[in-house]
């Protein structure tokens, strides 16, 4: 960093490393929440009924079967279930909306400024 002359470029660079550690725990977050949905489905509901519904057996190497008359609709009465659902809604959207979008505008910030460096 103490080679870089332009200190509007150097004050950018610095501010990156904590907007990526931001957005990484962010990520972080949203990936334990899809994790609690699916451990939350593989005990309480049915994988399989999903793939049947999905019509995916053949893509993931699984044997046709006759379409399953069972259903995960209980889950959704399930307050656990809701709350982690809107838990993943929630961190997702923040993600989005939020931190990549301030991640992206503080990365344009930093090629503009070295763009303009560079046609100086």
């Amino acid at each position: 960093m103490k080679n870089i002359l332009n200190d509007s470029l150097r004050k950018y660079l610095i501010a990156l490393e904590p907007l990526v550690i931001q957005v990484q725990g962010e990520e972080e977050a949203v990936i334990d929440s899809r994790n609690q949905a699916l451990n939350f489905m593989k005990e309480k509901g049915s994988l399989r009924v999903i793939i049947d519904q999905n019509e995916v057996e053949e893509r993931l190497g699984l044997p046709k079967l006759s379409k399953s008359k069972n259903s995960n609709i209980h889950l959704l009465g399930e307050v656990e279930f809701e709350n982690i659902l809107i838990n993943y809604i929630a961190v997702t959207n923040n993600s989005i909306s939020e931190q990549y979008p301030k991640m992206e505008n503080h990365i344009k910030k930093v090629i503009d400024i070295i763009e303009r460096e560079l046609y100086k």
